[in-house]
């Protein structure tokens, strides 16, 4: 039984940094409760003042002056100081609005007698939602049915809050769906019990020819609800696919599909800011229900011909005028309403797309997942596969119990074993056509659904490129609260090419750098980046450790070249420029032009960036096109391995070599020092001296004594440190 001195509604305003804009508020909600007090409904105000700043607090200070309970809340979540109001409260209805909320005196009226009319199960909000702000071109207008279907307003809320703007409901909706307050939030407490509510079947009602106008405060907050939520906790609605009644039909996916201008899988972009602009005439028509073309707008007909014309209902139109009342600043001019952003509950091809793509990438993982690896897209048979499926298989012995999964692109391609339960999320692939708001959004949304308790990024050396390593520094704040860990790789700590030359990338500067406060561990595979990264920046001796990757399988005899036979190079890698196979292709000019038929260089490797078409006039060198890993190569049919990468830490194609026993030529970048050791482990030869590489290849086959001597030594520390047993107890130490 309610209090006998509470009010029928309590009026919430929820304040931040609105400023003395609240004033105005003040004087469209004194209009609204005269109205309810002319109907014999009681009311009251409550002022929830969220961190707000002085200013914001000055302009408050009216409706403290008025008998308004003003509280204040500092240190704990937004949401969870809306859920102290409402659990403090004994009013029958809740209506929460905002300090820069203007709304109309019948919408709080009417929610209330319908509410009672329909039984009661229902949340409330206008029909119509203007945000304005200081700028006569920005109008975005929400026009809301008065009854959505539900399980269609899941699938859109699933990538936008479709009923932004203030809200009513009983106030027992409210204390059993209650805001998100986790603090992770970050301001998305409404849309979160948007969320919410859908997932258990609360409908979302309009109340008829009801409207209200925010205010937008700062240009970076333009178009807040759309396409609405951003990062938020896991709610309900993660578990919307787990309904089988409420996948999308196939109808309404091969809209999906649909080659019409402005949809995501049209084969371009979607560019622009208006969803009116990108999903063209199909929406207009969509509006028509609302038109009303016999409008007058400052004493001017609005012709049908005009070109940019749209119209809204007359009664938007007065209600608009009406507010000039409180804030002069608005008024319905003929540019303001024919430069109107219009926004409607209709499901749209980016909403479905969106949907498609979240159901499709969420089944890859039943479950909440221990380890979530982030990879650039896009990735291929290369060294930080291998890497990261050395880490999964061994995290996966340590951890029996552990979920893993990686975000990347083909992970059918995915060339290297891992364990069986392994789940692969093609995110990239899924996202295709996304812009770079809806890949954030995507991301978001499947890490609330994963709750990943780990995350380990082996992030490109391009890294400010990198998706992965962008959400990551963008979500800072989220990854504290929620207290992820974060592991990441940094494998590489040059890049240089012959134009560029002394030009030194680290991953350390500034990528490591600016997500320092959330890294938990980096691992490299070479002392020389760790030592430089720590000298170039004031981290923690501790953060970063050296993880030596561990060879596999037998090692093979040393290989010793014949000196009275023609010396036979190996060269296996990327044609990429990262890799140089320019340089190759200058050594094998080198010794065509002293007329050497005694070497010759087999180069392996797909083709990247550099067509093998370089190679084409070189006489000593023979291009044998890709390669399925270093054993598919035949090995026995060569003499010595040769290695001109200037972007590297410690390649697992040169630890491979060694394995396999080839005396090694290689070029001196990253950590390739620690093994490749000059004149006793092999030649380490500076990056563009094409006659140091020469005359390392002739040395090796005029010395074959020397080759093996150098192959040995460096297949005996290879044993030394390179062991599975080493890298197991480092991952075992590291990671937690």
């Amino acid at each position: 039984m309610r209090h006998l001195s509470a009010p029928d509604v309590t009026i919430i305003v929820v304040a931040h940094d609105e400023g003395l804009a609240s004033y105005k508020s003040w004087l469209s909600l004194a209009e609204a409760r005269a109205s309810l007090e002319s109907l014999g409904i009681s009311s009251s105000i409550s002022v929830v003042c969220y961190r707000c700043d002085e200013v914001t607090l000055r302009g408050l200070s009216v409706f403290s002056k008025n008998g308004t309970d003003v509280f204040q809340f500092d240190a704990s979540s937004l949401g969870g100081a809306l859920n102290t109001i409402v659990e403090r409260d004994a009013s029958e209805y809740l209506a929460f609005v905002r300090a820069s909320d203007l709304i109309t005196s019948n919408w709080i009226c009417e929610a209330i007698r319908l509410d009672k009319e329909v039984g009661g199960n229902s949340i409330w909000h206008p029909e119509a939602l203007v945000e304005f702000g200081t700028d006569v071109w920005k109008h975005l207008i929400w026009l809301q049915p008065s009854c959505g279907a539900t399980a269609q307003d899941r699938l859109i809320a699933l990538r936008r809050n479709p009923w932004p703007g203030p809200i009513i409901a009983k106030r027992s909706i409210f204390g059993s769906i209650r805001f998100a307050d986790d603090i992770s939030a970050f301001g998305y407490e409404q849309s979160c019990l948007v969320a919410d509510s859908l997932a258990r079947g609360i409908i979302h009602r309009s109340v008829p020819k009801s409207a209200a106008f925010h205010r937008i405060l700062k240009e970076s907050d333009y178009f807040y609800h759309y396409p609405g939520t951003s990062l938020c906790p896991a709610n309900e609605l993660m578990d919307y696919w787990s309904q089988v009644e409420h996948v999308p039909s196939e109808m309404n996916l091969a809209l999906v599909s649909r080659p019409e201008q402005g949809s995501c899988h049209s084969g371009r972009k979607s560019t622009g800011r208006s969803l009116v602009s990108r999903a063209g005439m199909r929406i207009k028509r969509a509006l028509f229900a609302y038109v009303s073309r016999d409008s007058v707008v400052d004493g001017e007909d609005i012709s049908e011909s005009d070109e940019g014309a749209c119209t809204l209902p007359e009664w938007l139109i007065e209600t608009w005028r009406v507010m000039n009342g409180f804030d002069n600043h608005l008024w319905p001019t003929r540019d303001a309403m024919r430069t109107a952003e219009i926004l409607t509950h209709e499901t749209t091809e980016r909403d479905l797309a969106f949907a498609g793509a979240f159901h499709k990438v969420a089944l890859a993982s039943e479950g909440k997942l221990d380890m979530l690896f982030l990879t650039y897209d896009p990735l291929s048979a290369g060294g930080t596969e291998k890497v990261l499926a050395r880490y999964a298989t061994t995290l996966q012995e340590l951890h029996p119990s552990w979920n893993q999964g990686v975000m990347r692109s083909k992970p059918e391609f995915f060339p290297y074993k891992v364990p069986s339960q392994f789940a692969f999320i093609d995110f990239f692939g899924s996202a295709e056509g996304f812009d770079e708001h809806d890949r954030f959004l995507l991301m978001d949304r499947l890490v609330a659904y994963y709750r990943p308790a780990r995350l380990f990024g082996f992030f490109a050396g391009w890294a400010l490129g990198d998706f992965s390593y962008n959400w990551v520094r963008a979500r800072m704040d989220f990854i504290l609260k929620k207290n992820i860990r974060v592991y990441a790789a940094l494998f590489m700590n040059e890049a240089v090419n012959s134009e560029d030359r002394g030009r030194i990338l680290n991953l350390a500067d500034p990528f490591l750098r600016e997500i320092e406060p959330i890294l938990t561990r980096v691992f490299t595979d070479n002392d020389s980046i760790r030592l430089q990264a720590l000298r170039l920046n004031p981290f923690s001796s501790s953060l970063i450790k050296v993880h030596y990757q561990p060879v596999e399988g037998a090692f093979r005899h040393v290989r010793i070249p014949d000196p009275e036979r023609p010396l036979r190079v190996l060269w296996a890698s990327r044609l990429a420029s990262q890799k140089r196979p320019d340089i190759v292709r200058d050594i094998g000019l080198a010794l065509d032009s002293q007329d050497e038929e005694m070497i010759n260089i087999a180069v392996y490797g797909r083709e990247q960036n550099v067509s093998s078409n370089i190679f084409a006039e070189v006489e000593s060198v023979d291009y044998f096109g890709a390669f399925a890993g270093f054993d598919s190569i035949p090995l026995d049919s060569y003499d010595v391995f040769l290695y001109t990468s200037d972007t590297d830490g410690l390649p697992n194609v040169l630890l491979e070599a060694i394995q396999a026993g080839f005396p090694v030529v290689a070029s001196d970048a990253g950590g390739i020092g620690e093994v490749i050791v000059s004149e006793s482990t092999g030649f380490l030869v500076d990056i563009e001296n094409v006659g140091g590489y020469v005359d390392a290849l002739k040395d090796i086959h005029k010395h074959p004594e020397k080759a093996w001597r150098f192959a040995t030594n460096a297949q005996r520390l290879l044993v030394s440190c390179h062991t599975f047993e080493d890298f197991i107890g480092s991952v075992k130490n590291d990671i937690s």
